[in-house]
């Protein structure tokens, strides 16, 4: 390769197989700032067939070696640029000042080397203040537009063909982006930053690509002169539980010196969602935010569904449309894992945990976790959950297909996640959290299928193998809501997934949950529980509670002993316990709640801890500013006639984050302070700490 390097590129060269690492939000348009946008004050055409006999030439003709690629891996001839790394891209940065209003073509295709597997054909634009990087991206699989390193559009499919020639343009018109593939348009993206103007063109090699362009052209378009408004939104599409809302962005901007009011409108089609917009009328003169509101009822019917939001001024009127995917009641989720690629995964609703990118790989129906660190664990999260799922099943099938030799660590996994812990079953082992509550020999089998199970039934997780109950284990804590479910797999093991369900009984029932949980009451006081019962899977009726105490212990009563529930509605009684006194730092105990309507009957069990002292966090005085009274401090100024009193606190160190795990730690002072009748624990019983009337030295530096 002859020439020299002129210049590395302003804009980011962005690895489009990074992009896995974006969350389904992020992966949406976000539209906001100011679009005040001129007509192009320069007429100008250009365009380029690549007739050139070297790189050289090329160069000499006013392009540049731009992305940093080898020199082998630059060629052009016979009126084709050939570029076949990564890393390779060349800039043409002729264009004159003040062309805002611009469209860019070029024609390409990706041809084989050295065992490439993808194809993407891409160009990055540069303007004034932004880079876009339009891409036909082979590995996922779709059209995408990025703009400085953010992806910000992505749609339709793009299936990678060897040694076709495809035809690609963006078109820059008042600050709205347009996108076509071989004439057909793919989709738009509206700029909120006015600085449109034309800077560069670079044709760019993808990874794992081999891209031939065989020529590009660039010229002015004439600007829109009439005054308008756009009106677009973040997200585009929600998935939506019965009984729950959200809420996202709209973002309205003028156009050609548009001022005016604008008047917005909601639309829904289906009887089960209200939609509302924050400002129903904006008066419009540059940029304005709106919030957008939706809500499905409790009785909501499950389905895909729209709503539309229009804005109206005068003559001018845009739409923007939201999608809406309900789940059912009662809840039922289904997933055969049929997409063509993770981005499409993503898109529709799933996140992922830990591992890295490339251990993510989904087609044919199978979902692939492939972990080769003992570092990190890898798993696919599905949070779209119905409120108020207390009694549920999950149900996975998987297989294991490789994995360390031993078999050590090599497992597939069940996560289910409630309001307040975390259930992973291998088929062997069932986890709460981070503690073993069930374990038998011995791993699964490779290459053989297995069905995985978690149920969750007032209040008793159950879990089985293939059909067969394994294990059963009874949780304490009433708040037993379904939050995410998914696939996991451990370090060093490589599993597959066929499918993943989750649903919640038919049969009417009512659920229960406590706030906060657990209870909290010092020695002969009183504190106060709220007891939530909700109705699920259309239950209606009176429900009668009562509660019962361990003896001897607090003293319970309820108020109200009887509530009466609606198809997919709530209520709430007030669960009130007395303390005895206490004879030890600490004394716990547990309350049973019961709830009766007919021939259901629910039970749940309820924490109390009843302290001699008020609990508290580990306390960290670093320096005069922390005796503070959120800190600990009762009393005082820190004098020595007055000094600061921390004092009745029962403190639990094993939560301390501090070197060492110090329940509390006082360094670089020079305030007087005393401490006195704590009781400070490692949270184990039997090997606890206590202080009484312990009074350090008046003054401590």
């Amino acid at each position: 390769m002859t020439g020299s390097k002129v210049r590395k590129r302003a804009w980011p060269i962005v690895r489009l197989v990074m992009i896995v690492c974006l969350t389904f939000a992020s992966i949406l348009p976000y539209m906001a700032g100011t679009v005040s946008v001129g007509a192009s004050s320069t007429p100008f055409a250009f365009r380029d067939d690549f007739s050139y006999s070297s790189v050289s030439d090329m160069i000499a003709a006013g392009w540049t070696e731009c992305g940093g690629g080898s020199s082998a891996s630059y060629s052009v001839g016979n009126g084709i640029l050939s570029l076949k790394d990564d890393a390779d891209a060349v800039c043409w940065d002729n264009a004159p000042q003040g062309v805002s209003d611009w469209t860019v073509t070029w024609r390409a295709t990706w041809s084989e080397f050295s065992g490439s597997w993808v194809g993407t054909i891409r160009m990055t634009v540069g303007t004034s203040q932004h880079s876009y990087t339009y891409a036909a991206d082979g590995y996922w699989g779709y059209f995408a537009l990025i703009r400085d390193g953010a992806l910000v559009f992505h749609n339709g499919w793009y299936s990678a063909d060897l040694n076709v020639f495809h035809t690609m343009r963006l078109d820059m018109v008042s600050g709205k982006i347009t996108m076509y593939f071989d004439g057909a348009v793919m989709g738009s993206y509206t700029e909120p930053d006015p600085g449109t103007s034309l800077v560069e063109l670079s044709p760019t090699a993808a990874g794992y690509s081999h891209v031939n362009f065989d020529y590009v052209t660039a010229s002015s378009l004439p600007a829109r002169t009439t005054p308008d408004f756009s009106l677009s939104g973040n997200p585009s599409h929600l998935i939506l539980a019965h009984g729950s809302s959200v809420t996202g962005n709209l973002t309205l901007n003028s156009i050609n010196g548009f001022s005016g009011t604008v008047s917005l409108q909601t639309r829904t089609d289906s009887a089960g969602l209200t939609a509302s917009v924050s400002r129903s009328t904006i008066f419009l003169s540059s940029t304005s935010i709106a919030t957008l509101s939706v809500s499905a009822s409790p009785t909501a019917v499950g389905g895909r569904y729209n709503v539309t939001v229009s804005g109206t001024s005068g003559q001018a009127s845009h739409s923007f449309t939201v999608s809406v995917f309900t789940e059912p009641n009662p809840y039922v989720f289904r997933d055969d894992f049929n997409y063509v690629s993770m981005k499409e995964m993503l898109a529709g609703g799933w996140t992922t945990s830990g591992g890295f990118p490339t251990s993510y790989t989904v087609g044919n129906g199978l979902l692939t976790l492939s972990q080769n660190s003992n570092l990190e664990n890898t798993a696919a999260v599905w949070s779209a959950i119905s409120t108020g799922v207390s009694d549920w099943t999950v149900t996975l099938r998987g297989e294991r297909i490789g994995g360390s030799s031993t078999g050590y660590g090599d497992e597939m996994r069940l996560i289910a996640v409630t309001a307040t812990h975390r259930y992973m079953w291998t088929g062997f082992e069932l986890f709460r959290d981070s503690s073993l509550v069930f374990g038998t020999c011995c791993y699964p089998q490779m290459n053989t299928w297995y069905d995985l199970r978690l149920d969750m039934i007032a209040g008793t997780v159950s879990a089985y193998l293939n059909g067969n109950l394994a294990a059963t284990y009874v949780e304490a804590d009433p708040n037993t809501y379904l939050n995410s479910v998914g696939p996991g797999s451990s370090p060093m093991s490589t599993d597959s997934f066929d499918y993943i369900t989750a649903s919640e009984p038919s049969t009417p029932y009512f659920g229960f949950g406590a706030s906060p949980s657990p209870l909290i009451v010092i020695s002969q006081r009183s504190s106060n529980t709220t007891i939530l019962v909700d109705s699920r899977s259309g239950f209606t009726g009176n429900v009668s509670l009562t509660s019962t105490g361990s003896s001897p212990g607090p003293s319970v009563s309820l108020n109200p002993t009887s509530v009466s529930l609606t198809n997919g509605g709530s209520a709430t009684s007030v669960l009130t316990a007395v303390a005895p006194f206490a004879t030890s730092p600490e004394e716990d105990f547990e309350i049973t709640v019961t709830g009766t309507s007919g021939n259901v009957s629910r039970s749940m069990s309820v924490q109390v801890q009843v302290f001699q002292r008020y609990p508290h966090a580990p306390i960290l005085f670093d320096g005069n500013g922390n005796f503070t009274s959120a800190n600990g401090v009762r009393s005082g100024t820190g004098t020595a006639t007055d000094p600061y009193v921390i004092s009745d606190w029962d403190i639990d160190s094993s939560t301390s984050t501090f070197n060492p795990h110090a329940g509390i730690l006082i360094r670089h002072t020079t305030s007087y302070f005393v401490i006195r009748n704590l009781y400070v624990h490692s949270g184990l019983k039997g090997y606890d700490s206590f202080y009484q009337a312990c009074a350090l030295p008046a003054r401590m530096a």
